[in-house]
């Protein structure tokens, strides 16, 4: 760990990777939570587009038939209005998420980057920018490429259906398919981080990668509650549950060490305390945990 701390590129992938574990907790571990202000936003956009759904479906039915179906959206036998739409709808939502994504959820596979992350980070290394600095933001062009490019790509699909169904009307109904498919997908995302939250939560990282470095090894058991007390009382900036709670602290130990388990009591095994030798005498304090005598447990 100490190791990974030294290393920007590594250490930022221990970051990230602790970011997801953070914002992923399971609900047999949190208790009852208030809504977050991104959660009232969803409520709102469910809300209004189930309204809008309701909408459509009653009162501007008709009109919206007329339009889809009598109308030609090719515009002629060239790019129409209805390749435009297609192609914005489509982009939009390669934007999000990509058709690979959707069909490897099938297999259980879940891919938490969007793929305008991917394409963002690739432009960024290509103009030499600090893509792995924790307070980095894309640059307004940079931002601009990536737009053009998905907004062609989505063009390109857009005019693949126009060719060869003869219809604009299949790369716009296609393309609201994949934008709700892409919504589905992004409420499954964990919350994105704002730079402030991301040096606060590598700050912490780091703090807690140095203290197990020395404190802690990936065997015997020992209840959380101890490792938990045993850095706040090494880290004196942690020592109040404000600076950091509980949960955070428990991802944290998942993140160093995957393989550990948790009961529902919060006793773990695959991580333990190190012992610590007293420095007046050389040798390991025998202590009294909830485990039972361990010795160095402090």
């Amino acid at each position: 760990i100490r190791g990974l701390a030294a290393v920007p590129g590594a250490r930022l992938r221990c970051v990230s990777a602790a970011r997801k574990s953070l914002l992923a907790r399971s609900s047999q571990d949190d208790g009852p939570q208030m809504p977050t202000a991104t959660d009232i936003k969803f409520f709102i956009a469910a809300g209004a587009l189930t309204l809008l759904a309701g909408g459509a479906l009653t009162i501007w039915r008709e009109p919206l038939e007329e339009f889809i179906f009598q109308q030609n959206l090719s515009g002629g036998s060239g790019f129409g209005p209805g390749d435009v739409v297609g192609g914005l709808l489509w982009g939009t939502s390669l934007w999000y998420c990509s058709p690979i994504q959707l069909v490897v959820l099938f297999f259980g596979q879940f891919d938490t980057e969007r793929p305008s992350d991917w394409v963002l980070r690739v432009l960024g290394s290509a103009f030499n920018q600090p893509v792995d600095a924790v307070d980095y933001q894309v640059p307004p062009p940079i931002t601009a490429v990536a737009v053009a490019l998905f907004a062609a790509a989505g063009v390109g699909i857009a005019s693949a259906f126009s060719a060869g169904l003869g219809d604009a009307t299949w790369s716009v109904s296609s393309g609201m398919g994949a934008c709700v498919a892409a919504a589905v997908y992004e409420v499954g995302r964990p919350r994105r981080l704002g730079v402030d939250e991301s040096k606060t939560l590598e700050e912490q990282w780091q703090e807690f990668a140095l203290f197990a470095s020395s404190r802690l090894q990936k065997m015997g058991r020992c209840h959380e509650s101890e490792v938990f007390a045993a850095f706040r009382r090494d880290v004196p900036r942690y020592r109040e549950p404000e600076a950091i709670d509980d949960n955070a602290l428990r991802d944290m130990v998942r993140f160093y060490n995957p393989d550990v388990e948790r009961t529902s009591t919060g006793f773990l095994k695959g991580v333990s305390l190190v012992a610590r030798a007293d420095p007046f005498t050389g040798q390991a304090p025998i202590t009294t945990t909830r485990t039972g005598t361990s010795i160095g447990s402090n």
